[in-house]
């Protein structure tokens, strides 16, 4: 698990070939200097196999003084052998927030697919891209070998024309401080939410607040796969719509379970487990460090050993990696409570066991405040699982305080739901809700 290759950089059993306008650059198995892209189409080659899954290839090229954008698309062959994830990293290196540019899954510039190629430029809000300058020097392509299930060969094609350097589009960012309503009350979120970012037929950020509203939620946390690129755009929305609370966050992806990061967390990205032996307990601790809330997403949904691929790394399976300190919230309703198999509505067989892994995790001393989230990518279904937060006032300090103090319920079914609430009163009149101890 989590195995990393340099390619083109160190010597390899299936090595990278770079082909300039059709050129061969080296032998198999040579070590080679990366080479660089311009205005023709530079590819690279290579393939992957059954032991390379869950590893991270990283494929280096040259960028040159002068280039205006990239241009990056690729394909594997044959297409039903494996799963590949594309991303990007620039010349500030492999790893951490400065170096990572995107990361798109399998859902953007398949070349195979007929996709547009991802573009990288300053002036340009393109999907899961890190707004910024194309630097010169040495970028990397990384290929995340999801899946294998035959040997595939895989192709990159990068372009980079040369262009006068455009104005780099500006950080639009939410007021973290920002109070929507200073009343204490009961307010709803659905904290596992997605968009444009994360899927290419998703709502962008004005549509996210209109569908969020629809939804009748307060709380509008936007968890978009991997990438902090949305962190940055944000702001307009949220001032033009003052009376719902935008929370920016990210759902890390790994292949062996997912989370949701609420908050920001500029000093940490990563998402590769196995990586200089990077855990999900690392992972954990750098986002809880930074001051952000981490929630196990959907930890049972889809166990492998009965599912297999149906949805890789959704099945929390590197528990044992674990850090429940650094753990406060688990997400123990995906979707709503209700199912739809062959068109009958059925209960949602992941509910028993998440609440199951919630107790289990609660008898042993973890005090984890349970949550939903309607997963939702194209926001259809936002809110068809909510939960009820009762917070000081509407703002992101006191909603992520209740969120740790416990002062929480799941309504499975959204606002079909009926609502609770649970007052406590000792014989000398102190009071407790649910969360209190």
């Amino acid at each position: 698990m989590g195995r990393f290759t340099i390619t083109g950089l160190v010597v390899l059993t299936t090595a990278a070939i770079a082909t300039v306008a059709g050129a061969s650059a080296s032998e198999e198995g040579e070590e080679r200097d990366p080479q660089a892209c311009g205005s023709e189409v530079l590819t690279l080659r290579g393939g992957a196999g059954a032991g390379d899954v869950e590893g991270y290839e990283l494929v280096p090229f040259e960028v040159p003084g002068g280039t205006e954008l990239l241009e990056i698309g690729y394909r594997w062959s044959p297409e039903d052998a494996g799963v590949l994830d594309l991303g990007l990293w620039d010349p500030d290196g492999t790893a951490g927030p400065d170096a990572f540019r995107f990361w798109s899954g399998s859902r953007q510039g398949r070349l195979d697919r007929a996709m547009d190629p991802v573009r990288v430029r300053p002036d340009h809000n393109e999907r899961t891209v890190v707004v910024d300058e194309v630097q010169p020097g040495t970028w990397h392509v990384e290929l995340g070998i999801a899946a294998v299930t035959a040997p595939l060969e895989w192709t990159v094609e990068i372009r980079c024309p040369a262009g006068g350097p455009p104005d780099t589009l500006a950080a639009d960012r939410v007021d973290a401080g920002l109070v929507i309503d200073p009343e204490p009350g009961w307010y709803a979120g659905d904290f596992h939410l997605h968009g444009y970012h994360s899927s290419p037929d998703g709502p962008d950020e004005a549509e996210m607040v209109d569908l969020a509203r629809a939804a009748g939620l307060d709380i509008v946390p936007v968890t978009e796969y991997v990438t902090p690129a949305h962190w940055d755009r944000l702001g307009q929305a949220q001032r033009e719509n003052p009376d719902l609370l935008l929370w920016p966050g990210r759902e890390v992806i790994t292949y062996d379970g997912h989370m949701v990061v609420l908050g920001e967390t500029p000093a940490s990205v990563e998402y590769r487990l196995g990586l200089d032996g990077t855990t999900l307990g690392d992972i954990q601790r750098a986002a809880a460090g930074e001051g952000a809330l981490v929630s196990l997403a959907h930890p049972t949904l889809f166990p492998p050993d009965i599912f297999g691929d149906t949805c890789r790394g959704c099945y929390l399976e590197a528990i044992e990696q674990v850090d429940w300190e650094a753990t406060e919230l688990i997400e123990v309703v995906t979707e709503g409570v209700l199912a739809e198999i062959g068109g009958t509505e059925v209960p949602n067989p992941f509910v028993d066991t998440a609440v199951g892994l919630w107790e289990e995790q609660l008898r042993a001393g973890n005090r984890l405040t349970a949550v939903s989230g309607s997963d939702d990518k194209e926001g259809d279904r936002y809110g068809s699982t909510t939960t009820m937060v009762y917070a000081d006032e509407l703002g992101r300090a006191a909603v992520e305080r209740a969120l740790r103090d416990g002062h929480a319920y799941v309504r499975g079914l959204g606002a079909a739901s009926p609502t609770v609430e649970v007052l406590a009163t000792s014989a000398d009149g102190a009071t407790a809700m649910m969360g209190d101890t």
